[in-house]
């Protein structure tokens, strides 16, 4: 009104004004006529009728509801100051005089998504936009470290008509649907801490008990211990491009199972301990049978060539060679309680010397090396270095 009267001011009686004084008049009439019907609108009508209304909390920033073609009474304008009302078509009044304010064009690279009316709702957009972004993976935000958005999202100062005006939410939502179809549009990137259980599985121990023989075996379960563990993820998009473990905190300890092997020497009880080291094969010559010059030794036991031959027993290998006393390819495994085991006339060895193997390991394949006849293998058990028959303790 101010200015009103000072452009009718500089109308001095009878000039003819210039058109720039005309166009002063004109805008500021325009103005005027709007703010007067507006006032009465309220004041007089006592409610506006409002379409298409968007409502929000003030303390979340988040859409609540929405009010299409509805009437807000005069009288109930004071209880609405909790609340936005973004109204695409509210310009009731100022549509009609086309009125321009200074606004803010929201805009990544060569791409615009709106115009809003201060430049705070940029970064209002920008939280937005990086909520989205957070649930769409759904991970909880508390676990959210940092969010990056390496392009720029601009606020650039522009004369914008009033019904151009939009929401910092509905800019937001476009822009979000904008970015899930070219992730490179805001190029976002995310830190996350997170934290999962893992089950400890108890570890194995060995005892030796001397109240159990040799090959006889007692496992003590344990039990399963639990740890958090701790990690930082990288995203790229909404692609995980890395995880990191970075601590780990034990809340339950496990406890371990316990083996306990038998140590008791079971050859001076009679108690069979050694596993047959080629199944299914003919005995073809026991033990003690008269030789040229000596006794068998042990017992041959034939079988096809190449059959895969197994250790009888758990120990360390002492000769694994070629011997020309007549065993040919030969393997020596020394047991505990002074006892040892020899597999003869092998066609191939697959051990060295100084290795320890397990009972039942492959160490072999039948052969006919050596002072032999045909494929067989030979075997001995031998107790503090004598040679003692092995069908008495093969289980």
């Amino acid at each position: 009104m101010g200015k009103l009267i000072d452009v009718l001011k500089s109308y001095k009686g009878g000039v003819v004004m210039d058109s720039k004084q005309k166009d002063d008049i004109k805008s500021v009439l325009k103005y005027t006529i709007a703010i007067i019907c507006t006032i009465f609108l309220v004041f007089a009508t006592k409610e506006i009728i409002i379409k298409n209304i968007d409502i929000y909390s003030l303390e979340n920033d988040t859409v609540v509801g929405v009010l299409s073609g509805n009437t807000i009474n005069n009288n109930d304008l004071d209880d609405l100051s909790t609340i936005k009302c973004m109204a695409s078509s509210a310009a009731i009044i100022v549509d009609s005089f086309n009125i321009e304010v200074n606004g803010y064009k929201i805009q990544v690279a060569d791409s615009v998504f709106g115009y809003v009316s201060n430049k705070e709702e940029r970064d209002e957009i920008l939280q937005k936009v990086c909520l989205s972004y957070i649930n769409e993976l759904g991970i909880d935000s508390k676990n959210v470290l940092k969010v990056y958005v390496n392009n720029n999202l601009k606020a650039i100062p522009e004369k914008v008509s009033i019904s151009k005006l939009e929401s910092s939410v509905e800019i937001a939502e476009n822009l979000y649907d904008a970015v899930v179809i070219n992730e490179n549009l805001l190029n976002m990137e995310m830190e996350v801490i997170n934290n999962h259980e893992e089950i400890i599985a108890p570890a194995v121990v060995e005892e030796k008990s001397d109240e159990l023989y040799m090959g006889e075996n007692i496992l003590e379960e344990g039990e399963r211990g639990k740890k958090v563990i701790y990690t930082k993820e990288h995203y790229s998009g909404i692609n995980k491009i890395s995880e990191d473990i970075i601590n780990e905190v034990v809340i339950k300890e496990a406890k371990p199972s316990v083996v306990k092997k038998g140590v008791k020497n079971p050859y001076y009880d009679g108690v069979r301990f050694l596993n047959n080291p080629l199944k299914d094969a003919v005995l073809t010559s026991i033990f003690g049978e008269a030789r040229t010059s000596s006794y068998h030794k042990g017992i041959d036991l034939a079988k096809n060539l190449g059959e895969e031959v197994h250790s009888a027993y758990e120990g360390t290998v002492i000769f694994s060679d070629y011997n020309n006393g007549g065993y040919g390819n030969l393997v020596i495994v020394q047991h505990e309680n002074d006892m040892q085991t020899y597999y003869a006339h092998l066609n191939e060895i697959y051990v060295s010397k100084g290795q320890y193997i397990g009972t039942e390991e492959v160490l072999g394949t039948v052969g006919t090396t050596g002072y032999s006849t045909g494929p067989h293998l030979h075997f001995e058990l031998r107790v503090g270095g004598n040679p003692v028959d092995p069908t008495q303790y093969i289980l």
